[in-house]
């Protein structure tokens, strides 16, 4: 990651220096392109003020003329003498003012004096232009420049020149003077090709500085990088170990390995103390949890000897009921007996099952209906004469749902075994227990008489009626009586 990082800081440096050189070229173009239209503008208004001058000194005669003082003949003389010495240095060689008529007659030109008198109305540039006639075409209209080559004296090569002529419309004639080019090509070449070794020169230093300052930089970040790879293969941060002395002394790189050293033994420790407070932590753990674990199973060891004794308990009870009923001459009362033993049985069986099984928050309920109800029908001498259907789906039963269906069941089956038995030598008890979803079914039927409608109906039933619908609405379950082909008992809960 580190590499591809430094490979892209390098790619943008070099981008960026390249965006530079462009935008410095571009910035030397425009220079160069200004300095030739600043330099053109120069040579213009240096040639206007030659021509400026050449005019005002002959102003004398053309005002003579106009006065009437001379003739046309005499002051075109005089004026075309006067221009003839009107000559001038100029950057590269003498040069003069020149005239022309309108006809294309040479009037003046001091350095070729054999073309005086020659009319050179169809002298042509190397591009084809006219040159008298743009000329004699600008001075009738205004003074102006024109612009052709043309062969500097002593050159067989044609350079760019512009000249700038004014009209002397009552001689019919014109004055005028031009510039070569040569020199400010010249010129604009030379600062050119300086600007741009300058450039170079300047671009080679500046990339050989960058070189220099931050190859040793670019070597002691790739270390780095390499002191990270090393870190992957082995995350120990106390073997690894910084290597300043190959850099300069003092040097950005070797600052930068000292701060790098400094950081990695600055996590290297911060890391011990979170390995060693972690394995304190997990040791208090371990002991807590082994302490909470202990404290469990001495809490169920407890809980089940509770159950064991609760049973034990309820089982003396139920031995002293069996003696008092054996020693009662009464069958009310001993009906009475059997009543309260079944109860207690159906509760004694709950604790039962608590002590013997895994789970101390509920019991089964397959296993407890099916033991209850074969104890009742056993406890009541009518394992041959009752038929016990049982269809029990398996589920869990909270301690408080056991103990109220348990002493429900109890009370349901004493009453039919009591009630219905009698009369009724194939009596056939049911017990189903089914679940929809959260809510949970129990149908407890038999084939007897049923219950007589005066009792189902009174407003004050027996005990055992009244303790079947407490025990139902104990665990908030909806019970239905009904009466046909005997009774049968719907919970829902």
């Amino acid at each position: 990651m580190l590499y591809s990082a430094l490979k892209k800081t390098s790619r943008n440096l070099l981008i960026i220096g390249l965006l530079n050189i462009i935008i410095l070229i571009s910035f030397i173009l425009v220079l160069d392109v200004q300095f030739k239209q600043s330099s053109t503008q120069l040579r213009k208004d240096e040639l206007k003020r030659l021509v400026s001058l050449g005019l005002n000194s002959i102003d004398v005669y053309r005002t003579q003329y106009a006065d009437g003082d001379i003739t046309k003949e005499k002051a075109l003389g005089l004026i075309t003498d006067h221009i003839r010495l009107f000559t001038y240095e100029d950057t590269i060689q003498p040069n003069y003012l020149f005239m022309s008529s309108y006809d294309g007659t040479m009037l003046v030109q001091p350095y070729q004096r054999a073309l005086e008198g020659s009319n050179q109305l169809e002298l042509v540039d190397p591009d084809g232009k006219y040159i008298i006639r743009e000329l004699i075409r600008q001075a009738k209209i205004e003074p102006g420049y024109v612009s052709y080559s043309y062969f500097p004296p002593g050159s067989n090569r044609p350079y760019p020149k512009i000249s700038y002529v004014v009209g002397l419309p009552e001689f019919e004639c014109y004055i005028g003077t031009g510039l070569y080019f040569i020199d400010l090509d010249q010129i604009r070449k030379f600062y050119f090709r300086q600007t741009i070794l300058f450039f170079l020169l300047s671009v080679i230093i500046f990339f050989s500085s960058i070189a220099v300052v931050l190859t040793p930089i670019i070597s002691a970040v790739q270390y780095i990088a390499s002191c990270f790879l090393k870190v992957q293969d082995d995350p120990n941060l106390d073997n690894l170990h910084i290597e300043t002395s190959k850099f300069k002394k003092n040097s950005d790189a070797e600052l930068l390995l000292q701060n790098f050293d400094k950081t990695i033994r600055s996590m290297s420790d911060k890391n011990n103390t979170l390995i060693k407070t972690a394995a304190e932590r997990d040791k208090i753990k371990e002991e807590n949890l082994r302490i909470m674990e202990n404290s469990l199973e001495e809490k169920e060891l407890l809980i089940k000897e509770m159950n064991h004794r609760i049973k034990n308990n309820l089982q003396i009870v139920i031995s002293l009921l069996n003696l008092q009923k054996d020693k009662s001459a009464s069958r009310e009362l001993k009906d009475s007996y059997n009543e309260s033993i079944g109860r207690m049985e159906s509760i004694s069986l709950i604790h039962q099952m608590l002590y013997q099984g895994d789970n101390l928050s509920s019991i089964s309920s397959s296993i407890y209906l099916k033991q209850l109800a074969r104890y009742l029908i056993h406890s009541l001498g009518m394992d041959e004469k009752i038929n016990l259907e049982l269809n029990i789906e398996e589920m869990d039963f909270s301690i408080e749902q056991a103990v109220s269906i348990g002493l429900l069941t109890n009370e349901i089956i004493t009453n039919s075994v009591k009630y219905a038995a009698p009369d009724n030598p194939d009596l056939k008890i049911s017990i189903r227990l089914s679940s929809e979803g959260p809510v949970k079914h129990l149908v407890l039927s038999d084939n007897g008489r049923g219950i007589p409608d005066r009792i189902l109906h009174e407003q004050s039933p027996g005990l055992g009626l009244n303790l079947i619908r407490s025990l139902a609405a104990q665990i908030e379950g909806k019970l239905k009586i009904e009466n046909q082909s005997g009774t049968s008992y719907f919970l829902s809960f």
